[in-house]
């Protein structure tokens, strides 16, 4: 059993409300490697489930302690489990130049603009109480914000907090005359207390967007893109922009915004996946430790500030939202899969004397002269692995056929695997259709999902060794479709 919220923990850990914003009015344990230890997870060394990653991503969790440098207490535990944590990194120092690689990489900045109707209402707040009055004009502030983004020249931009009403004038129009195509949040069903939402753009000379593969939800907005250049060129990619919820007790809302977004993307079978955007919880949240550990929907995720390389960034650190009075969070992420990705560059947006005056624990807070928002931009650029670009993945409604023929179809002479890997899909097929009889015990629970992990990880092999030839024949089987899918989350 797992063990949600503080009422089993005993005793008090030192706390650092700094760290982490969910826990001003709520004082719970942080979640450290003994809490993870102590709440059996993952149980047993066994693999989740979708539904058990969200039941843990759900949990209550308080703030860890920041150390001398800045950084989270296990942040050496975290980047020493990190998967491409020797993978060579560069930090991008500032905002002033482009921000991206060859064609063979994808540059991401992630923003939240800071609504011009939150801003408007809490000018009277004490969080805004130094907020130079230039800042509360939105139309100068959008030109520093769309200036800034200019200069950075990624490759896809993430935006939240974005208003309804100056998406087009403020964003969309600027941008596209930069080379970009943009869209927003359907605001379909948001209320009067809802003036925002995310707006995704993207280089239209890099990417084709996918409008099956594109969807609003609670909290986030999805998009799928097909590379249109480079060596990935036909490649798919999906990316999740989230502004998740910002009420500091709901955790489990947090948890299920996020889970019923990859759950989307699952369904739809693609392999490489970016989710960027403004959390509200920090890196010491029960929703990273689950990315950490375990695979959500199939996906094996990684935050790119967890690299080693991002020690000295503001993102692990110091903070990406400042406003007066101490409040100074770590709420911004950028997660990635890493079997078809690889972050090779971290931006960094401040240096100098102005990072200090901005993020420093003397900060009069954000917007200011130097940040046209309350919260700083990150970034990452990654290098595309030609797994990406997956034919099998994009074949449309394939032509049904009987067993009879599909018999005849493996059979014939043009059938391009050889004996070896006809052999290992015989061996697949057996494996995916032994069912359990009767009611299983828990011991034969944990059982079958350590085998179906395995059965994955072959499957994955042997897709992983199929040509582009193989993969095409493959997938006109029923069989074929379904474990390619599979193997490709």
């Amino acid at each position: 059993h797992f063990v949600q919220g503080s009422s089993n923990i005993i005793g008090t850990m030192t706390q650092d409300l700094q760290s982490n914003p969910l826990c001003e009015q709520h004082r719970l344990p942080a979640l450290t490697k003994s809490r993870v230890a102590e709440l059996q997870w993952p149980r047993q060394g066994a693999a989740l489930d979708s539904k058990e990653c969200l039941m843990l991503a759900s949990t209550e969790a308080g703030p860890m302690r920041r150390l001398e440098s800045g950084l989270l207490e296990e942040w050496d535990l975290w980047t020493s489990q990190h998967p491409q944590r020797n993978a060579p990194v560069t930090l991008h120092m500032g905002t002033e130049t482009r921000f991206g690689g060859d064609a063979s990489t994808l540059s991401v900045v992630s923003w939240n603009t800071l609504s011009k109707t939150w801003l408007a209402a809490c000018r009277e707040d004490a969080e805004y109480v130094h907020v130079p009055d230039e800042c509360f004009d939105f139309d100068q502030r959008s030109k520093r914000l769309v200036a800034t983004l200019a200069a950075l020249d990624a490759d896809v931009i993430l935006l939240q907090e974005v208003d309804f009403d100056v998406f087009d004038a403020s964003f969309l129009i600027p941008l596209r005359d930069l080379g970009y195509d943009g869209m927003m949040q359907n605001d379909r069903n948001r209320t009067a207390e809802q003036p925002c939402g995310n707006a995704t753009f993207w280089k239209t000379q890099r990417l084709q967007l996918q409008e099956d593969a594109t969807e609003s939800r609670s909290r986030t907005l999805i998009t799928g893109f097909v590379m249109l250049d480079g060596p990935c060129a036909g490649g798919e990619i999906a990316i999740i922009n989230a502004h998740l919820e910002s009420s500091p007790a709901k955790f489990a809302a947090r948890a299920s915004q996020l889970h019923s977004s990859l759950g989307k993307v699952a369904q739809r079978g693609t392999n490489a996946m970016i989710v960027g955007g403004d959390f509200n919880t920090g890196t010491d949240s029960a929703i990273h430790a689950v990315i950490r550990n375990h695979d959500w929907h199939g996906f094996s995720l990684t935050a790119a500030y967890e690299h080693p390389a991002a020690a000295l960034t503001s993102q692990a650190s110091e903070c990406t939202f400042a406003v007066s009075g101490g409040h100074r969070y770590a709420i911004d992420h950028l997660l990635y899969s890493h079997g078809s990705l690889c972050v090779s560059s971290l931006l960094q947006a401040l240096c100098g004397d102005v990072r200090r005056e901005c993020l420093g624990g003397a900060t009069r807070g954000l917007p200011d002269a130097n940040v046209p928002s309350d919260h700083i931009p990150i970034g990452a650029v990654f290098v595309v692995s030609p797994c990406v670009k997956n034919p099998a993945l994009r074949v449309k409604d394939p032509k049904p056929m009987t067993k009879e023929e599909e018999e005849v179809m493996w059979n014939c002479s043009t059938n391009p695997l050889s004996e070896e890997q006809r052999h290992i899909w015989d061996e697949l097929k057996v494996d995916a259709s032994k069912k359990p009889k009767g009611r299983p015990t828990a011991e034969e629970i944990q059982a079958l999902k350590t085998q179906k992990q395995q059965r994955l990880a072959k499957e994955q092999s042997f897709v992983a060794a199929l040509s582009a030839e193989a993969l095409s024949f493959l997938v006109q089987f029923k069989d074929g479709r379904a474990l390619i899918k599979r193997a490709s989350l």
